[in-house]
């Protein structure tokens, strides 16, 4: 058999879609959607030309497949010493003769039935923790769509898996897209950890007491930011952490009014929970990461009026950080750099409609808030 032959969380609203960037949500949040909802279907994932597939059956993991020749199951057997580059050779023959190459290993006895296994699961491992690695790439559930031509298939455990490919990435790469914001309280859940910790995760862990900040904890540990974010990284993504969000100041100064500030605030939260409504009943719990990211870039400019900002449950923003903001802008230009901000962060939360769900949803909702806005 060979697997190349085969083709973060409240549950998503049963049949809701399940498809986007990679780059705006993380492979690991994508699994744990699918696991904690107990989807069936496989996950298909593409970047660069390669395809990579995995099957879920009521939110286990128990199979994966993949275009790259290097991850056919003899590249695994031979990469894992349990047959000779002779015997690769020959298998290829068979496998071009139609044969079902497990079966014809164990069958002529140069392999044992617990090796099959063993390799089964092993290309399964591979082919999800090489998604890891990947920068970019589209994803998109197929609802209902098993494996039925595999006659093994595997249960193995998204946690574990996910924590493994987390530790297999660079903490300096692309991974740090998704980390956790620096001014985030996080703290222990009570859950164990699905892993058996490295000493460095032990030391990461300690630090964490529901108190400290991701930027305090990294500069107590002695990895490095970098590592020390992916530790946090890891554990959040698997429910051993939870995030408090950013820590609050202490007391937050009111701007005086100028023409109604908390109006606008109002009129344009509207929206931004009808945008969130939208893409909720559409992709699930991953229309609030998403969107987060696109909050997130425009929270990192110098002097943003998002800066502290996070979004709320139903999406919209926080009025009290949004108008104490505005006390950094001068007098007389509150009003329009309060609406030049929320209008630019409107059109990339439509933005991110656009790439996740399509131009048709996205002209959908600015009929609704042209709508709105002319009521207001």
């Amino acid at each position: 058999m060979s697997a190349s032959n085969a083709m973060s969380v409240e549950d998503p609203a049963a049949g809701s879609a399940l498809r986007g960037q990679l780059s705006d949500v993380g492979l690991p949040t994508v699994l744990a959607v699918l696991q904690k909802s107990g989807r069936t279907g496989v996950l298909a994932l593409v970047n660069a030309g390669v395809r990579k597939s995995i099957y879920f059956l009521e939110g286990k993991l128990v199979f994966a497949a993949s275009s790259l020749s290097k991850d056919r199951l003899g590249e695994v057997l031979l990469r894992g010493g349990k047959i000779s580059t002779e015997e690769y050779l020959r298998l290829d023959q068979r496998v071009k003769g139609g044969h079902r190459i497990g079966k014809a290993l164990v069958e002529s006895g140069v392999l044992s039935p617990k090796d099959l296994w063993w390799a089964i699961e092993q290309q399964i491992k591979e082919i999800v923790w090489s998604i890891f690695e990947w920068e970019d790439g589209y994803y998109h559930f197929e609802e209902n769509d098993v494996p039925t031509r595999e006659k093994i298939t595997l249960d193995l455990g998204v946690a574990g898996l996910v924590v493994e490919g987390i530790r297999r990435c660079e903490g300096s790469g692309g991974i740090r897209e998704h980390f956790i914001a620096i001014d985030c309280v996080v703290e222990r859940s009570g859950a164990e950890a699905p892993v058996a910790l490295d000493p460095h995760e032990e030391h990461v862990l300690r630090l964490v007491d529901g108190e400290r900040t991701v930027s305090e904890i990294c500069g107590e540990s002695e990895i490095g930011e970098a590592e020390t974010r992916k530790v946090l990284h890891a554990f959040l993504a698997v429910g051993t952490l939870t995030s408090k969000g950013p820590r609050q100041p202490a007391a937050a100064t009111k701007v005086e009014d100028e023409g109604d500030l908390s109006s606008v605030i109002d009129l344009y939260n509207e929206m931004f929970r009808r945008l969130f409504r939208h893409m909720s009943e559409e992709v699930g719990p991953i229309a609030e990461i998403i969107l987060e990211k696109y909050l997130k870039e425009l929270k990192e400019r110098p002097g943003s009026l998002f800066e502290k900002v996070r979004l709320q449950q139903d999406g919209a923003l926080d009025p009290a950080q949004m108008e104490n903001n505005l006390s950094r802008v001068p007098e007389g230009q509150h009003r329009d750099q309060l609406v030049s901000g929320l209008n630019e962060l409107l059109y990339s939360e439509l933005l991110a409609v656009k790439r996740t769900l399509g131009a048709s949803h996205e002209s959908q909702l600015i009929a609704v808030f042209r709508e709105m806005q002319n009521e207001g």
